[in-house]
């Protein structure tokens, strides 16, 4: 979903004719936190799905710590435009995650619909460490992963997921500035 986002950014800037070559100038501060989180959360997905114990067992700690590394980028970017919407979205999600026991619940229709079924099973098991399946004893479903996306790529996402995801596509479609237009003097 986060590829599609960049992509409609991209598209937006270049409708936009922004100035691609002021990307390097762009005041994105802190982008070290991405290799932090980003190795955390493979773990988490990875080494999770094969029930590798230590992960399985500290996988709720994990899922926080990506979580909290991701809003504090986001907060040191908040001069960025679509980054405060970015903000709300995983502040949804981690208010979800925190509410359910560090993890973050799914849907059992949405895992169905997605295509996604044999998931079920773990998640009753309590055997992905970043996921639990969304029952009566669930608190705000709601904002819980239950939008099946089957068609873009089999995931089950919440409604902050989504919301950071545009808030992605507004970043990459509006921090770049607009090429300056050549004035007829500087064309010869």
């Amino acid at each position: 979903m986060y590829e599609l986002s960049i992509a409609v950014g991209v598209i937006i800037a270049a409708v936009r004719r922004s100035n691609l070559a002021a990307l390097p100038t762009l005041r994105f501060r802190g982008l070290w936190f991405c290799f932090l989180a980003f190795p955390l959360k493979l773990a988490l997905f990875q080494l999770g799905a094969h029930g590798v114990g230590f992960v399985v067992a500290y996988g709720i700690w994990l899922q926080l710590s990506v979580t909290v590394i991701l809003l504090v980028l986001v907060a040191i970017n908040l001069h960025l435009p679509g980054m405060p919407v970015v903000l709300v979205g995983l502040l949804a999600n981690l208010l979800v995650i925190a509410l359910n026991g560090g993890r973050m619940p799914a849907t059992r229709a949405a895992l169905q619909t997605s295509g996604q079924p044999a998931t079920i099973p773990i998640l009753v098991a309590h055997e992905d460490p970043g996921h639990v399946l969304a029952g009566p004893q669930t608190r705000l479903t709601l904002l819980s992963d239950g939008i099946p996306l089957a068609a873009l790529n089999h995931k089950v996402v919440s409604p902050g997921d989504i919301v950071a995801a545009l808030g992605l596509t507004l970043t990459i479609g509006f921090a770049l500035p607009p090429r300056q237009r050549r004035t007829p003097d500087q064309l010869h």
